[in-house]
């Protein structure tokens, strides 16, 4: 079981809680190592700071669980980024919301997602980028550990009372976060976690996080 350590960290440190041979996500694509999961954090990560983006700028992704949806959130973190999770059932008008009030400067989505999009839904500045062109191997970016109080995602609400809101997340609230849930629940690295929820839910990306920080194996 995770004890209960009130000490932050960077969230793409989560990669290193688990045994480098255990898997730690299993998916339709087949399964992912931890050590295979700090490698695709890497070159994700790596791509994502070839794209003309600056420390702090935002990244939305508009994806179903594939694994690029949930390895962004550690490879954003990893280079800098401010990952903004758009949940996939929302129509674009929402998107087109979301897009704006965060200030994306990128969108990793799917071809047949982009193309429900209309002229002014994609803010000005912000690229439309396809997962198919991010690479989850290859040559990586060192790690750099950030201060754990910067700010690394922005998560928002469902908009069933409204527009769509944004709550600002640091590393050490995603950390203590993770660490807390898997904690409570006693997950333990010989667990598999069935992940229900949507990844754009705090809830939904914490299960694939707390799992990770108790060594488990995640399943979306």
């Amino acid at each position: 079981m995770v004890d209960l350590d009130p000490t932050p960290y960077p969230i793409d440190a989560l990669t290193t809680r688990g045994a480098p041979d255990a898997v730690a996500l299993e998916d339709r694509a087949g399964t992912l190592t931890y050590a295979e999961l700090e490698a695709a954090v890497a070159a994700l990560a790596l791509w994502l700071r070839g794209q003309g983006l600056e420390p702090g700028d935002r990244v939305a992704t508009w994806l179903p669980k594939t694994r690029h949806a949930c390895v962004m959130p550690l490879a954003a973190a990893r280079a800098g980024l401010v990952h903004v999770p758009v949940n996939p059932v929302l129509k674009r008008a929402q998107v087109a919301h979301i897009l704006a009030d965060s200030g994306a400067r990128l969108l990793l989505t799917q071809g047949a997602r982009a193309g429900t999009l209309e002229d002014g839904d994609v803010p000005v500045g912000c690229r439309v980028v396809f997962d198919a062109d991010a690479p989850l191997t290859g040559e990586g970016l060192s790690y750099a550990p950030p201060d754990p109080s910067d700010l690394v995602a922005i998560l928002y609400t469902s908009g069933s009372t409204g527009r769509p809101k944004g709550v600002m997340l640091s590393h050490a609230n995603l950390w203590l976060g993770a660490i807390s849930v898997a904690h409570y629940l006693k997950v333990t690295p010989e667990d598999r976690v069935l992940g229900v929820l949507p990844l754009s839910f705090d809830y939904g990306q914490n299960q694939l996080l707390s799992t990770w920080a108790a060594g488990g194996r995640v399943i979306p």
